[in-house]
């Protein structure tokens, strides 16, 4: 790995990192925003951003997306990614950082799962040990994130946030197994562009009903919107093309895996959560378990590198 990559994926594994992070704060901590407002202005800064890089990479009249036949193919995925955000700072509002970082990045089980029954993709034993491991690893984080193992945890608030972060992580999953089904043939920057601009355009009439585009706009909100909007979506995702274009699936699979590792440690340090032993084992449990899953897959589809991360923040 060269010393650009390195830089590269270390900038990428910040950006995504801090997207729970920075949610966390101002939805709960801060509560300076709604979830609603941010998951839209994410986007829109976000899918801004991308068609920036786009028009830069010679792509801005996103072809491949223009001349693809089947439109409903299209909206149905824009439809996909719009439900993402949503539920990542709705669950981010009612559970730690820590436990939404971890159960959000566990999506890579969902991906395989759905890779499975629609993709003819398989796995060997250690992809099977890994997937059991890993699943094993979010029940922990869920069960245990309010300190204790018990069934009272169904009854409180981050049970409820917890779910939120799981499902947008199947959210994401079944959005990246659909690129690969419908879109090998579409550059993924276009894609990604698209799917997030129309994303935003799904989004503003439901927070204008929900919640309005009434806002206190401070220095410090501006930068933290663009830290992950412009940056974790669009700057973000760019760099990861780059890196996988250039690096094995290896490369890429250990920027998807220490993203809930750093997002952990930027939660420890700036929100004050605690790690209690449960999220600890379960956060272990669940990058073991996708490391071992990430080799157990066999029999890839065509055209591997169009496939987004499934990652995203």
């Amino acid at each position: 790995m060269s010393l650009k990559t390195f830089l590269y994926g270390l900038f990428v594994v910040l950006l995504w990192a801090s997207t729970t992070v920075i949610g966390r704060f101002l939805v709960a901590v801060d509560e300076s925003i709604h979830p609603m407002q941010i998951a839209f202005l994410r986007y829109l800064f976000g899918g801004v951003g991308l068609y920036v890089i786009a028009t830069f990479s010679g792509k801005q009249k996103l072809d491949t997306v223009r001349n693809y036949p089947q439109k409903e193919r299209l909206i149905i995925t824009g439809l996909i990614a719009s439900l993402f955000p949503v539920l990542l700072f709705y669950g981010v509002m009612y559970t730690s950082a820590i436990a939404s970082g971890v159960l959000l990045n566990g999506n890579t089980v969902f991906i395989v799962a759905f890779s499975l029954l629609f993709l003819s993709e398989r796995l060997t034993k250690m992809g099977w040990a890994g997937v059991t491991i890993a699943t094993t690893g979010m029940v922990l984080v869920i069960m245990g994130s309010s300190g204790t193992v018990s069934l009272a945890v169904f009854t409180q608030g981050s049970f409820l946030g917890n779910t939120l972060s799981l499902l947008a992580g199947l959210d994401w999953a079944v959005f990246t197994v659909l690129l690969k089904a419908w879109f090998s043939k579409t550059d993924p920057l276009e894609m990604m562009t698209f799917s997030i601009i129309f994303g935003s355009l799904v989004l503003l009439p439901v927070t204008l009903i929900v919640a309005g585009l009434s806002i206190v706009w401070t220095i410090d909100l501006i930068i933290l919107l663009v830290i992950i909007g412009f940056g974790a979506t669009s700057v973000g995702f760019f760099f990861y093309l780059l890196i996988l274009n250039e690096e094995t699936a290896i490369v890429t699979g250990a920027i998807q895996l220490a993203v809930p590792v750093v997002a952990t440690i930027l939660s420890i340090l700036f929100l004050s959560e605690d790690m209690n032993v449960y999220l600890f084992i379960g956060l272990v449990m669940v990058l073991v378990g996708l490391y071992w899953t990430n080799n157990g897959v066999v029999e890839m589809a065509e055209q591997e590198d169009n496939i987004p991360p499934s990652l995203h923040r």
